[in-house]
Formats: structure tokens, sequence, C-alpha cells
């Protein structure tokens, strides 16, 4: 509970704030007890209230106030915007099927599905190379493997048919 005070002279009652604040009295009051609006009680529980807390109320509505119509600008300018994009996407669509159609009735389009074409070949040449790439890889192993058993098997020949020593030869 607020104590009571002594209360300067340039106050005002409660039913001068509210015509100056454009309230009745008792929102004054309330303005008062919440806190809004500096205020005391006189030592007959009476609230007073300090001219200058009215005027800072009075700029804080009207800077509210500003704020909001510049929100409801904001709005506005959105709702443009939104129309705007909306319009660019239904342009957009149009220019997406304008280049659909181009696509398929032009000799581009043509031209397109021989360079498909041809890159499909280019794919099955590519995995042939390497299949045969593979392949040759595998003969060039076996190849290898028996190239090393022919000379193994030419110098267990060269061990059976050579002279036991020098001395046979002679």
């Amino acid at each position: 509970m607020v104590q009571p005070t002594l209360i300067p002279e340039n106050w005002l009652s409660c039913r001068e704030a509210g015509r100056r604040l454009g309230v009745g009295k008792e929102r004054a009051r309330q303005l008062a007890k919440k806190g809004e609006l500096t205020a005391r009680q006189d030592v007959r529980r009476v609230w007073f209230i300090d001219p200058a807390s009215i005027k800072a109320w009075l700029s804080a509505k009207a800077a509210a106030r500003s704020r909001r119509g510049q929100h409801q600008g904001v709005d506005k300018r959105l709702e443009g915007l939104a129309r705007a994009i909306a319009e660019l996407a239904a342009g957009q669509a149009e220019l997406q099927a304008m280049v659909r159609e181009l696509q398929t009735t032009t000799p581009n389009a043509a031209l397109m599905r021989e360079r498909d074409h041809y890159r499909a070949q280019a794919a099955a040449v590519r995995e042939s190379a390497l299949l045969l790439n593979s392949a040759s890889r595998d003969a060039h192993a076996g190849y290898r493997h028996l190239l090393d058993t022919m000379v193994q098997q030419a110098d267990a020949l060269v061990q059976v048919l050579a002279p036991e020593s020098l001395s046979d030869i002679s």
C-alpha cells in the first residue's frame, strides 16, 4: 500500500488528470495505481498525479499510434509485394511453358534428341572399352603365366637332356 505523503502544489487531481488525458477520473486513478503515471496519495488517501508523467504518457501513446500507423503501411506494402510475387510466379510458369513448347517444336528439339542418342552410344562404347580392357588384362596375365610355365619346362628339359658332366661330351 502506498504511504500518504505531502503532494507538490502543481500536481493534479484524478479528475483534472483524466481531463488532460482524455479519459475519466477512474481511468486516471487506475493508471496511477498501476504505476503508468507518477502519482501519490495525500493524508486523506486522495490520488494526485504529476503533470510531467501525463505528458510522458501522452507522448508514449502518440508514439504507439504512430507505430501502429507505420505497421499498417508496412502491411499494405507487404500485400502489394505479395501480389507482385504472385504475378511474377504466374509469369514464370507461362515462360516455362513457352520454353517447353519451343524445346519440342523447334529444330533444337531434334538436335537435343540426336545429342542424347550420341551420348547413349558413347556410354555403350565406353562400357565395351572397359570390358575389353579387363579382358585384355586377364589375357595378359594368362599369357604371362603360360610363358613362365614354358620357361620352367624348358629349364627342366635342359636339365634332363643335358650331359651329366662335361666328360660325357668328350
